[in-house]
């Protein structure tokens, strides 16, 4: 079965929300700034404010969330380390292709920070100490979660024109509300802060069911017509600019 590319413009809305709740030994509580973009009927399902008529529509993007990511850093001589969380509200019909047949999946538990006995390790000593079967089985775990996604300029061709930036899965969750899947991914922030500047508009890709497996394939550029392609609403990109300035500024 064909499924269209989604394409889909969505109203902004801006939200202070809690990050972590007051600790009872704490006067003190952390907030951030959440951006959201969503649709009309997710507003009316979710109990969010009516979107503007004229900027509310259908489609399998229910909504987008752009926040600071987890391990937010940089240093002088590679920006592109600072990352931003990207998190995905879409249609459980569309052929999305998630990184496990399980019904959700955790990067950072497939990775070797999590595990005390193979993190911190400086020059892969911890990890040369396990069996060949189980470097081989848990690499198969980390890889799960790469080649599956991308951020791209509308007019991508990976290779020959356009701007393309392959990302990572952070998380994911099956139906997490009846009819929707719930995906995080991570993208360089630097495509926030030269949007419009270098990126005219940007993208979101996920892998369909039936692509070519990238994870599989080396020296290869993506092809776009094995992604379905989300668009992120140019006002929403817009407005996580300050809010990616605030973070840095903490840095």
């Amino acid at each position: 079965m064909n499924f269209p590319h989604p394409t889909i413009r969505l109203v902004v809305a801006v939200a202070l929300m809690a990050f972590f709740a007051p600790d009872a030994k704490s006067q003190t509580s952390h907030a951030r700034e959440k951006l959201a973009a969503y649709s009309e009927p997710f507003a009316q399902r979710f109990g969010l404010a009516k979107p503007e008529i004229e900027l509310a529509a259908d489609g399998p993007l229910q909504a987008i969330e752009i926040g600071p990511g987890r391990y937010t850093y940089a240093t002088p001589s590679n920006p592109n380390v600072l990352r931003c969380d990207v998190k995905l509200y879409v249609s459980s019909s569309i052929p999305i292709q998630l990184p496990l047949s399980a019904e959700l999946g955790s990067r950072e538990l497939a990775g070797r920070r999590s595990h005390f006995f193979i993190a911190d390790d400086i020059g892969a000593k911890k990890w040369q100490r396990l069996s060949i079967e189980d470097r081989r089985h848990f690499a198969r775990r980390e890889s799960a979660f790469i080649q599956l996604a991308a951020i791209a300029t509308p007019d991508a061709q990976p290779g020959t024109r356009g701007s393309h930036t392959t990302i990572p899965y952070q998380s994911f969750v099956r139906d997490v509300f009846a009819g929707l899947h719930f995906v995080e991914v991570s993208i360089p922030c630097r495509w926030i802060e030269e949007y419009e500047s270098r990126y005219p508009a940007a993208e979101i890709w996920l892998k369909r069911i039936g692509g070519k497996d990238y994870r599989e394939i080396t020296n290869t550029f993506m092809d776009p017509d094995d992604f379905l392609k989300f668009a992120i609403p140019a006002e929403l990109m817009r407005r996580a600019k300050p809010l990616l300035d605030a973070v840095k500024r903490t840095k």
